[in-house]
């Protein structure tokens, strides 16, 4: 019979699984984590996971959608939709979406290693994914089509924008390769890339 646990002592172990999930999530991936990574520790025998998560997929889930939160929050609602301007939306969103990635090694991993979201697929349904890793996704990319439709952002793709301003986000992931020269080579690409891909002169 599993063991009855009061509401306090469910929410502290429910904060310790969850603290444990996110560093080994972080350091190993979704497919190398274990139940053992989990709960040893929470204290907790591996069979009592499943009394607060079906599977350490739905786990990962609910992280990735609190995370996708706040990377909207920052990338959208205080960097692209604070812009004067169109380039300087752009720029927000790029700086603010770099800005995540180096306080949140989560999304840095998720962006580095999609292969993290590929496992996710293989348990949950596209919708559930699609919710996960949206992480304003989906702001972009109507902000880029009004703009394109205005003339203020050049071509007719709204994708093809969108990844132009996501291969900006490696740079981040491949920070110790620029050593002391990090910061000026990104923000020469992102006045770069901000320039090339605005009408606004």
């Amino acid at each position: 019979m599993p063991i009855q646990y009061t509401a306090e002592e469910r929410d502290a172990i429910r904060a310790r699984i969850r603290e444990a999930a996110l560093q080994s999530f972080q350091e190993k991936g979704l497919k190398k984590t274990t139940l053992a990574d989990l709960t040893g520790p929470a204290g907790i025998a591996k069979s009592t996971f499943y009394q607060f998560w079906d599977s350490k997929e739905e786990l990962y889930l609910e992280l990735l959608i609190e995370l996708g939160d706040r990377v909207r929050r920052r990338t959208v609602a205080e960097g692209l939709h604070r812009g004067a301007g169109t380039k300087d939306a752009l720029r927000r969103y790029l700086y603010g979406a770099v800005a995540v990635i180096d306080a949140e090694p989560l999304y840095k991993r998720v962006i580095s290693r999609p292969d993290d979201l590929a496992q996710l697929l293989k348990k949950m349904t596209p919708e559930q994914v699609s919710e996960a890793s949206d992480s304003g996704i989906n702001d972009v990319l109507d902000f880029v089509a009004r703009e394109q439709a205005a003339g203020r952002i050049a071509g007719d793709d709204p994708g093809t924008v969108l990844g132009v301003l996501r291969g900006v986000l490696l740079l981040p992931v491949h920070e110790p390769e620029f050593g002391d020269g990090y910061r000026s080579v990104l923000e020469a690409t992102i006045e770069a890339v901000t320039t090339g891909l605005t009408t606004e002169h």
